[in-house]
């Protein structure tokens, strides 16, 4: 069962978007990130730790764009947005 998780619906937010490493490549992802989508309006954005590789492949991958890279150095991460 998935559940709706942290959408900020006024800014078109993802919050808090996460996937156990048990659940890992098994569609779960693509799921949460597609639910997203169907409940809000483009553009939607989210921020992803900087230093998350497959995050960040896996966000490209379903058409994200990264935007701006913000933080302090060591809580660095990107602003990202889906059109």
């Amino acid at each position: 069962m998935i559940k709706l998780w942290g959408l900020y619906l006024p800014d078109n937010f993802i919050h808090c978007l996460f996937v156990h490493p048990d659940y890992s490549r098994k569609g779960v992802g693509t799921a949460l990130v597609d639910a997203s989508i169907q409940k809000m309006n483009p553009p939607l954005r989210l921020k992803c730790v900087s230093k998350n590789d497959k995050a960040l492949l896996f966000y490209k991958k379903k058409g994200w764009v990264q935007v701006v890279e913000e933080g302090p150095v060591s809580e660095r991460y990107w602003l990202m947005e889906y059109q």
